[in-house]
């Protein structure tokens, strides 16, 4: 797991679930009830990438994530490896993300995000190893929901401040 913010937890607990053992990397460290809970271990993202069969990105797009994910990184990416980007799609360099798939190094991503959405390039998604959907998880009635509630409490904090 790259990133264990809200999804990046839910997604680690389904992980442990199926009898996968977590490891993930993040800015700041984890709190001791989060390993324990997933019995989990914290490394960096070089050794992360060295040691997992599955690499799942969990993280916001800011300057610091953006292109995270490229070639360097990915030759790090233990061979065979699958990559999971349900983030943003600018983190993980897609030509880069191409390569290692057509060459065989990766044995294959799942995305929901592309770094132009909709995609116009579709050599990724064409591929036979690569899973791809669309990027609709705002798209719910659960996320709307929470998402009007968190709009409604920042009005109010805002108009409380005056």
């Amino acid at each position: 797991m790259i990133g264990l913010g809200n999804v990046g937890l839910r997604v680690a607990r389904l992980a442990k679930a199926f009898g996968m053992k977590i490891l993930f990397t993040k800015r700041t460290p984890p709190s001791p009830e989060v390993l324990k809970e997933l019995e989990a271990e914290f490394v960096p993202l070089e050794d992360l990438l060295r040691r997992s069969d599955v690499v799942s990105i969990h993280v916001p797009l800011t300057e610091e994530t953006r292109g995270m994910i490229g070639a360097r990184e990915l030759s790090l990416i233990k061979e065979g490896a699958v990559l999971i980007n349900t983030s943003r799609g600018a983190v993980v360099d897609e030509e880069a993300l191409l390569n290692a798939l057509q060459s065989g190094r990766l044995g294959g991503a799942a995305l929901d995000v592309y770094t132009v959405e909709p995609p116009r390039d579709l050599r990724l998604i064409r591929l036979p190893n690569v899973v791809c959907t669309p990027h609709i998880g705002a798209q719910t009635d659960e996320a709307q929901v929470e998402a009007s509630r968190l709009i409604a409490e920042k009005i109010i904090k805002c108009l409380l401040k005056r």
